[in-house]
């Protein structure tokens, strides 16, 4: 596989971007698909049916993911048979994005011996059931039973996977 990319390819950079035109028509057409489920669901859609829309929904969206995926791996292709170089440096990017608080992703930043309590951002919470821990740049929610660090809260809040979240952290 090292060969096949050792020169220049137009022509294979011509397949590429092909395909990369078919994956994001395809990504596309999964979002709007995903967008008009939801309107149905959440406005005309029987109680009784909801749990089937949800299903589909979780469906489409592990396709959603699948589809990105796609497109990362055809991008890096492109470019490597453009003979652009490729940044191999994401154990720099990765420890850059842990160092980014979590607190900036928060509505109320206010401390209390190195946490925050919050209403969950992730289910309708009535009472504070999230803590942000200062300190260790973590975040648990008692409620859910999750929690992690900067790059889990940015994945479950913006619904991202875990190279966008590390992306987004650092740009």
């Amino acid at each position: 596989m090292k060969e096949f990319f050792e020169k220049k390819d137009p022509a294979l950079v011509r397949v590429f971007n092909d395909k990369l035109r078919e994956l994001a028509d395809e990504k596309n057409d999964i979002t709007n698909f995903i967008s008009e489920r939801y309107r149905f669901m959440y406005n005309k859609a029987p109680e009784n049916q909801k749990w089937y829309h949800e299903w589909m929904l979780g469906l489409e969206k592990k396709h959603l993911e699948w589809v990105t995926k796609q497109i990362r791996k055809f991008e890096f292709f492109k470019r490597k048979a453009q003979g652009k170089p490729v940044n191999n440096n994401w154990e720099g990017k990765l420890a850059e994005a842990k160092l980014v608080p979590i607190t900036n992703f928060v509505d109320r930043p206010g401390t209390s011996r190195g946490r925050i309590q919050i209403k969950c951002p992730f289910h309708n919470d009535r009472t504070p059931s999230c803590t942000i821990y200062v300190d260790q740049n973590k975040w648990w929610c008692h409620a859910c039973a999750e929690g992690g660090d900067v790059i889990d809260f940015i994945q479950k809040k913006l619904e991202i996977g875990f190279k966008e979240a590390v992306t987004y952290l650092t740009n």
